[in-house]
């Protein structure tokens, strides 16, 4: 169950098209300094990947462009990676395949000023507060709900957001399910700001899925061993490798990512 899952659509994750890489010179740098985000395929941008791909694919099944809300933006890096026309110097159109693409988050930097986004609301997820928002054909939690002490409760919120068949796309840390519940109490005794509080197995994305009669469509694991910065992370086959492991292994390949489609 957990190999088929992994596996969607005419071609096996780990062969799909390695779209979006060539965007990385101009997207906003995560971490000054660090040689990965000099690499070709730097394991660490797996993340961005995943959700564009998945994105793409439900373009092509609706046949339209989509509407999509992105919970957790920080610096644009998403949106960047999706690979949207420039208009110029500092500005980005939204790509053919999304028609609207709003953001949520606690901070709204400045830089986000350079995309395209179609509404900002700036809001914090951790005062359980409601948001006014619009409908979406997608949204997306990227590495954001193991920073909620409450993951399941936000998706909840959320799920009033989403057109009839609409997914939730996410991605987040994990650890075998055997640990998760001694591994998210060291992490809540240890927690620093914006630290993670909250462990996302697959068992527990499975679980949510289930009891909001939501279909697990996606679920993988993003890869065995992250080199940043080596020269190694310049290769398409050992980025292939990697996802291969994540796609047989989704609990030890060191983060998850899915896709959750509600049932109306």
């Amino acid at each position: 169950m957990v190999w088929n899952s992994a596996w969607t659509g005419s071609k096996p994750h780990p062969l799909w098209e390695l779209r979006g890489f060539d965007t990385l010179p101009r997207m906003p740098v995560e971490n000054p300094g660090k040689l990965h985000e000099r690499m070709r395929y730097p394991l660490r941008y797996l993340r961005y990947w995943f959700m564009r791909m998945l994105l793409e694919q439900e373009a092509a099944r609706l046949g339209r462009p989509l509407r999509v809300c992105e919970v957790g933006v920080g610096r644009g890096q998403m949106l960047a990676f999706m690979g949207g026309e420039s208009s110029g110097p500092e500005s980005f159109r939204l790509p053919a395949v999304i028609s609207r693409w709003d953001a949520v988050d606690r901070h709204l930097r400045p830089e986000l000023a350079r995309y395209s986004y179609s509404n900002l609301y700036q809001h914090d997820l951790a005062t359980n507060q409601s948001l006014s928002v619009g409908r979406y054909d997608a949204v997306i939690f990227l590495h954001v709900l193991e920073h909620l002490m409450e993951p399941e409760k936000t998706l909840d919120r959320f799920l009033e957001t989403l057109e009839p068949h609409g997914i939730f796309l996410g991605g987040s840390p994990t650890t075998p399910n055997c640990i998760a519940k001694y591994w998210e109490a060291r992490l809540r005794r240890n927690v620093g700001a914006n630290g993670h509080v909250s462990v996302l197995t697959p068992a527990r994305l499975r679980d949510y899925g289930r009891l909001r009669d939501m279909k697990t469509e996606f679920l993988s694991g993003a890869y065995l061993m992250r080199n940043g910065g080596r020269s190694i992370e310049n290769s398409a086959l050992w980025l292939r490798l990697n996802l291969l492991w994540g796609a047989a292994f989704p609990s030890l390949g060191n983060e998850v990512y899915f896709s959750l489609r509600t049932s109306s």
